[in-house]
């Protein structure tokens, strides 16, 4: 199987207590196998949705209308070329998602092809899953999916993560795990790694 592009959907909720229902929306939609509702470490009600799709795919308009009870404000969908695409046969259960605006790609004039995801692939990194991908519309930004069995795994390989990022370059960073993972953890405490990077990360939501 090979992934071509990835559809990120980022939304406000209109209050912190409808994330649990707006993550059971989103694992009816997704199924066993899909990604979770994702929360920014910086404020919960800040949340994102990410799925793999194919080029002549339309927006899936069903989790829009299952999500929409909950949702204050929407970020533009946005469609990201696969730049790497690798997962374990084991689906991760928590998985961290860094989005950034900034930066030059010129994956479009590389040639390079996405690359395909194999079973045993990811055993190259120390995740179960890593997705890259650069957005079709603009060539600037980068997204970057990282997915590990349990939540400690971050904290145990904080090292280990991806890309260098900084506040400056204004990166949104979301976290959370399956339902019934025993994921859905409190957000990075400030001064850890990963709260540094997000502090201060911009939002740009538009009214739904």
């Amino acid at each position: 199987m090979t992934i071509k592009q990835f559809e990120l959907h980022e939304m406000r909720l209109r209050a912190s207590s409808d994330r649990t229902l707006a993550a059971t929306a989103v694992a009816d939609q997704a199924g066993p196998n899909g990604l979770p509702l994702l929360s920014s470490i910086e404020d919960d009600r800040d949340v994102a949705v990410l799925r793999a799709v194919g080029p002549g795919d339309k927006p899936d308009e069903e989790l829009r209308a299952a999500l929409s009870p909950y949702v204050a404000s929407r970020r533009p969908i946005r469609h990201y070329r696969s730049r790497l695409a690798l997962q374990s046969p084991k689906p991760a259960s928590y998985f961290r998602l860094a989005v950034t605006d900034s930066g030059i790609n010129n994956s479009a004039q590389s040639g390079n092809p996405p690359t395909a995801v194999t079973q045993g692939s990811a055993a190259r990194t120390t995740a179960q899953q890593l997705w890259i991908g650069a957005p079709v519309d603009s060539f600037g930004g980068l997204l970057v999916l990282v997915g590990h069995a349990e939540e400690g795994s971050f904290a145990a390989r904080s090292t280990s993560w991806p890309l260098p990022l900084s506040a400056d370059l204004g990166v949104r960073i979301y976290a959370g795990g399956r339902e019934g993972s025993q994921t859905h953890a409190e957000p990075p405490r400030a001064g850890s790694l990963v709260h540094s990077m997000a502090s201060g990360a911009a939002t740009g939501h538009s009214p739904v």
